[in-house]
């Protein structure tokens, strides 16, 4: 069963238990695209009598708000990704109350995940999970990185370099290639500070994506010889998954996203050790799709009693705390990590709770400050990047030098938008 299944049947099975368990004094609705939401409002709503929630799963949550209105459906919390791009924001109400000096979850949020939830001096957005991209080595081969929480990519390069080994002009073992991940080129161009964000309608650093293309186009053509020799590896042993590789000795290092790592099997996981990738100065990226919560604008200038109860309940240290224990105690880990398939926007659940539940993270939890800030996104983030900008980093990536591809990327982006935003 894949992800996308496992999600669908986990929120099958807890959405009738969260709406039946409403109460008819004050009903708050939810769209969220994480189905764990509905077991969390299941919680809520045997925890007391006052309030209620009710859950619909949306694959995009801040999409469709312009239609509700019409339809006088709108909901009153939003839970998801891609929620901080403009569309999105016109139809929320500011949350400023909630990080006020005085407010009960003041200081408690990572400042950079808090920080792409503004707008000028507003907060319309409040961070409830993210996840980072991981280097994955085997626990009894690990390669000598010289610090004990973080690599660059650079390192990862020159260690992989070292790790490689050919017979008859074949690679027979290989430290890490770009080839081996679709997405490993915007990863980079991440990391390097391209910056991808929302604009008219995207905006980049194009002398960043530049350095970026370059750097993984010569991993792959120098580092690894060429890019047939990567591709010739590739096709001869993985044909297993690619942490099975690291176990054979065949890979030194893989790239992994945090959620994947932490729903493998724990037998696997035992056997595996882990970096947080960091970007040139050294900071990590959260990975783009930071859940969010936002209230939505209904009439009034305040959420529904009801929502505000839940958004207070939420964003508490102990009921995640107990939130967490239920998920191991009904077998949710395997399939989702840790709260809504992340780490916690909530520092001391991250960096306190959850290493109870994942002693792999007890000295493997960076403090607040090595977190950068995430930028906001398009609404249609996610559709643009897999048709428009993965396959055109791909091709940048495994051209020669100073061939930039034709037509550029802005005209690409720009031929996408005229014929999909229509």
């Amino acid at each position: 069963m894949n992800s996308k299944s496992r999600a669908a049947f986990l929120f099958a099975c807890f959405a009738f238990w969260a709406v039946s368990c409403s109460d008819s004094g004050g009903v708050a609705v939810i769209w969220t695209d994480s189905p764990e939401f509905a077991v969390y409002a299941a919680r809520f709503n045997a925890s007391q009598n006052l309030h209620s929630v009710d859950v619909l799963y949306r694959e995009f949550p801040g999409t469709g708000l312009g239609e509700a209105v019409q339809s006088g459906e709108l909901p009153d919390v939003v839970v998801g990704k891609w929620l901080s791009g403009k569309a999105t924001r016109d139809f929320l109400l500011p949350m400023d109350r909630y990080v006020s000096d005085d407010g009960p979850i003041a200081g408690l949020f990572y400042p950079s995940l808090l920080e792409g939830g503004r707008l000028g001096d507003r907060q319309f957005l409040l961070p409830v999970s993210f996840n980072a991209s991981f280097a994955v080595f085997a626990r009894e081969r690990p390669p000598d990185f010289s610090d004990p929480l973080t690599v660059g990519l650079g390192e990862m390069r020159e260690k992989g370099a070292a790790f490689n080994a050919t017979s008859a002009g074949a690679f027979t073992r290989m430290g890490f290639s770009p080839s081996w991940d679709n997405g490993f080129p915007l990863l980079a161009a991440e990391l390097f500070g391209a910056s991808f964000a929302e604009g008219d309608p995207l905006s980049w650093d194009s002398r960043a994506l530049d350095r970026a293309m370059e750097f993984v186009h010569d991993w792959n053509a120098v580092t690894n010889s060429d890019l047939r020799a990567g591709d010739d590896f590739t096709f001869r042993y993985f044909n297993a998954p690619p942490e099975a590789m690291l176990l054979s000795g065949r890979a030194q290092i893989i790239v992994m996203d945090s959620s994947r790592f932490f729903t493998l099997d724990e037998n696997l996981r035992s056997l595996l050790d882990f970096r947080w990738i960091s970007a040139e100065d050294g900071s990590i990226l959260p990975n783009p799709g930071v859940s969010y919560m936002g209230l939505v604008k209904r009439g009034g200038k305040r959420a529904s009693t009801a929502a505000d109860a839940f958004v207070r309940w939420f964003l508490d240290r102990e009921t995640q705390r107990e939130l967490l224990e239920d998920g191991l105690k009904f077998g949710r880990t395997e399939t989702s990590f840790a709260l809504a398939g992340g780490f916690s926007a909530l520092r001391p659940v991250t960096e306190q709770v959850l290493p109870a539940f994942h002693p792999i993270l007890l000295g493997h939890t960076p403090p607040a400050y090595f977190f950068s800030a995430v930028e906001a996104l398009p609404s249609d983030w996610v559709a643009m990047r897999d048709r428009v900008v993965i396959p055109y980093l791909l091709e940048r990536s495994r051209s020669p030098r100073g061939e930039r591809g034709t037509p550029d990327l802005r005209t690409r982006i720009a031929e996408w938008t005229r014929l999909n935003r229509l």
